[in-house]
């Protein structure tokens, strides 16, 4: 199974570098270079059904862009336990005929946790320095989102995930159900003890306007993550 992933990940960057050819003038007309910066505030932080930090968290962000391809950085630091996180993304994104396809590279680093940064030995006792190859497909006419990977560095079960979800708007309000699935067992990484059926729930957002230059987007979240048998809510408040 964990081959079959992996070939059809490659399979799937393949394509869309085969489309780089079809899109080179919608990227040239785009600014050559970007820079981004926000600040989350979370009740708890969730993902992927899994309740990382149970208390309020403080979510940093930079991102920098050059026409398709962006270099995030994403931070996690809670205000009650000493957990924290740093995300490191690297996307490009593929327009395509019906949406957009966007190979992935994430790496994960815990500064809690005893590893050095410079240190990318694995060690049984820290999550930190894992690194996952993703790709997802979002639809523009029919707005469904796909997302796929595999952990290629520093996690011994090669965790996998797969997600599948569906965006529509209700007076106003985004919702985006969504189904998450492992292909692999992942006691670790995802919680699982066997493949399948991993986390359920709903993604939901909504603009609340105080003046005609500044809006607040709020993000709510619930999740069910079925192998640890557990229901839990996330509210985000953006400020970009």
């Amino acid at each position: 199974m964990k081959k079959t992933l992996l070939l059809l990940l490659l399979l799937a960057l393949c394509l869309s570098f085969k489309s780089f050819a079809q899109h080179i003038d919608s990227v040239a007309a785009k600014p050559k270079f970007t820079v981004d910066a926000g600040v989350d505030i979370l009740n708890n932080f969730l993902w992927r059904g899994i309740p990382l930090d149970q208390g309020p968290n403080l979510q940093p962000t930079l991102i920098l862009s050059h026409r398709n391809v962006k270099l995030s950085f994403l931070g996690s630091y809670s205000f009650k336990y000493n957990f924290n996180n740093i995300m490191t993304l690297l996307t490009y994104d593929i327009a395509v005929g019906a949406g957009t396809i966007t190979p992935s590279l994430t790496h994960y680093y815990y500064p809690y946790d005893p590893v050095r940064i410079s240190d990318y030995r694995k060690n049984p006792e820290s999550f930190s320095h894992t690194t996952e190859a993703g790709i997802q497909y979002l639809g523009t006419k029919f707005p469904i989102r796909i997302y796929t990977s595999i952990n290629v560095a520093n996690d011994p079960e090669k965790s996998t995930y797969g997600e599948v979800a569906y965006k529509f708007n209700v007076n106003g309000i985004g919702f985006e159900p969504f189904v998450g699935v492992v292909f692999t067992e992942s006691p670790n990484w995802h919680a699982a003890e066997q493949a399948g059926l991993l986390n359920v729930g709903f993604n939901t957002t909504k603009s609340i306007k105080f003046s005609d230059s500044f809006s607040l987007p709020l993000t709510g979240t619930l999740s069910y993550h079925t192998q640890l048998d557990m229901f839990n809510v996330m509210v985000r408040m953006s400020f970009f």
